[in-house]
């Protein structure tokens, strides 16, 4: 069964970021724009919608779109977009899909687009966060398994730490408000690019 070797320690990313408090982070600007555009998505029999915010999300990303085998997304069920909005039940839904991403072959890639559609059930997962649970290699955090793990933890973590504090910066210094998924996240995505980045975890 696969695990994490550490985890992150809460009073470690309760703290401020230059990228929040610069008000000009090129990706915090656009994180909303591509929610707002998630939320005008339907559902058609070829998958349209699914190829549109694959696209958008790469956009979003340091990296190429290479594939999107939208039928991945048909094993969820007949209106995929619909279902994934709609859901609270995170652990069920990500059981119905194959075991290989369907965006890009990449579970990074994949977790952003289900957030984009669900911002309060799917976490975010990336390389940079993948560096606070001791994995360090593609091989390692690309799996099925260590997104669910790490999702279960974050949902977790995320109700026994509200990280009031960074919704207040980014509601104040960008305008909007985010998920308390979206905030624990975040934090662990921006801790990870401090130069004294020093995982700031707990064995397990």
């Amino acid at each position: 069964m696969f695990s994490f070797n550490q985890y992150p320690r809460y009073e470690y990313l309760d703290r401020t970021f230059p990228e929040i408090e610069s008000g000009d982070d090129f990706y915090l600007r656009c994180y909303p724009k591509i929610l707002e555009a998630a939320k005008t998505l339907n559902d058609d029999q070829y998958g349209n919608s699914i190829t549109f915010l694959a696209h958008a999300v790469y956009g979003w990303m340091p990296t190429v779109l290479k594939t999107v085998e939208v039928s991945g997304f048909f094993l969820i069920d007949q209106n995929p977009i619909y279902v994934l909005r709609k859901t609270h039940l995170f652990e069920d839904l990500i059981e119905r899909l194959p075991s290989k991403s369907p965006i890009n072959n990449s579970w990074i890639g994949l977790s952003k687009f289900l957030h984009f559609l669900n911002p309060e059930v799917f976490p975010i997962w990336d390389s940079r966060v993948a560096k606070h649970f001791g994995l360090k290699n593609n091989s390692k955090y690309n799996k099925k398994d260590c997104y669910e793990i790490y999702a279960k933890w974050l949902i977790n973590f995320s109700e026994e730490h509200d990280f009031q504090f960074l919704k207040e910066r980014i509601l104040v210094k960008y305008g909007y408000a985010i998920s308390s998924i979206r905030a624990a996240e975040l934090s662990l995505f921006l801790s990870s690019s401090q130069k004294n980045f020093d995982s700031g975890t707990n064995q397990a």
